[in-house]
């Protein structure tokens, strides 16, 4: 999926469900299973260039990516089509009012 000249990839954690992994899928969201934590991954494979921006559902990896690599820019991206889906639903609501709490509400993107 790409918005805005952007690639959209979702890397999955390791015990990531095959039914919320079929579901980013189809939507058109490119997924990387990877049995690292996603800070890790860049550390450990070189084929993938460190983003510059970094969206996420939610993680902790909002809060510790960016004090490995500086100068990143972590999002929460809600994406409508996932909306439907209790699960996303519920997810997105609680990670949205954590942003607001922390006044980072201009990082939350809405595709």
């Amino acid at each position: 999926m790409e918005k805005k000249n952007k690639r959209i990839v979702y890397i999955a954690k390791r015990t990531e469900s095959k039914k919320k992994i079929n579901i980013i899928k189809k939507i058109g969201v490119e997924v990387i299973v990877n049995d690292l934590p996603v800070e890790l991954q860049f550390l450990k494979n070189s084929k993938f260039k460190v983003p510059e921006i970094i969206c996420s559902f939610g993680s902790a990896a909002d809060k510790t990516f960016p004090m490995i690599y500086k100068g990143s820019k972590v999002n929460l991206i809600i994406i409508r089509e996932l909306i439907k889906y209790d699960f996303f639903s519920n997810y997105f609501k609680f990670y949205k009012e954590l942003m607001f709490k922390a006044k980072l509400e201009k990082n939350i993107i809405e595709l």
